[in-house]
């Protein structure tokens, strides 16, 4: 058997040649893969228009982390794992924990009436407006005074315990970044059961200053404030009834009007 002698100058250029293909080729699929990544959707959390985006990539729709934290979806991660769940913390008063709401978003969030702070929402009877949301300092403590505003918005003399808003701490959270819920202290308490019981005519204005404290190294900010409304609670002899299926209210405090 003849062997054919190899020109190793053709040789040479045969491998320059399939190099080059090769490169081209792992070239033309990095781009694909970057096309894919680059197409974008714009995204909206809460009604509220996101500077984030959403992308997709083969078909499936991403979204960044946090966005699901603003919902008030716990995220976490160690290793190559990512770990996602509702928010059930328990609701804390001072620094000490206590049982309180787990209807902080994600999972367990409701359609309740939503918009921003400084905004007036209206569920058919009550116009409720958070005014206002300062951090404060007090010894080694710290956390946020929330100023709320409940305006009869009927043509009835009502209060807010006969249609269905609880005089305990109960329903009236803020929400962090993290997922955390914060009941307001016991020094906004008696203010609170007041303001619950307060005959308030057509049109008048009733006011309370809530406090939160934060817990103890939480650097985190709140991001909602959520006011949950019992309308099974509703007195049938005010012959009132809400415009909304869920008539609580979710205001977003990081957008203001």
């Amino acid at each position: 058997m003849s062997l054919t002698k190899l020109n190793p100058s053709k040789v040479k250029h045969s491998k320059v040649k399939q190099s080059k293909i090769k490169l081209l080729v792992g070239a033309i699929a990095l781009a694909g893969v970057a096309y894919a990544a680059t197409t974008s959707l714009n995204l909206v959390i809460n009604g509220e228009v996101s500077s984030a985006k959403a992308i997709v990539v083969n078909n499936q729709t991403y979204v960044p982390i946090s966005a699901l934290k603003s919902l008030g979806i716990l995220v976490s991660s160690k290793g190559t794992t990512v770990s996602l769940s509702s928010a059930k913390t328990p609701v804390l008063s001072g620094g000490s924990a206590n049982s309180g709401s787990s209807g902080a978003g994600g999972a367990n969030q409701k359609n309740s009436v939503e918009g921003c702070l400084g905004e007036q929402l209206f569920n058919g009877i009550w116009r409720l407006r958070v005014a206002k949301l300062e951090a404060f300092v007090e010894g080694s403590r710290n956390g946020y005074d929330l100023t709320l505003e409940l305006r009869n918005g009927v043509g009835n003399t009502i209060t807010g315990t006969a249609t269905g808003i609880s005089p305990s701490d109960d329903g009236k959270n803020l929400v962090l970044a993290d997922g955390q819920t914060l009941a307001f202290s016991n020094d906004s308490a008696s203010n609170w059961v007041d303001t619950a019981y307060k005959s308030i005519p057509q049109g008048a204005l009733n006011k309370a200053v809530l406090r939160y404290y934060m817990p103890e190294g939480t650097a985190e900010k709140p991001i909602k404030f959520l006011f949950e409304i019992n309308a099974s609670k509703l007195d049938k002899d005010l012959k009132l009834s809400y415009t909304v299926k869920d008539p609580s209210f979710r205001v977003n405090l990081t957008c203001q009007k």
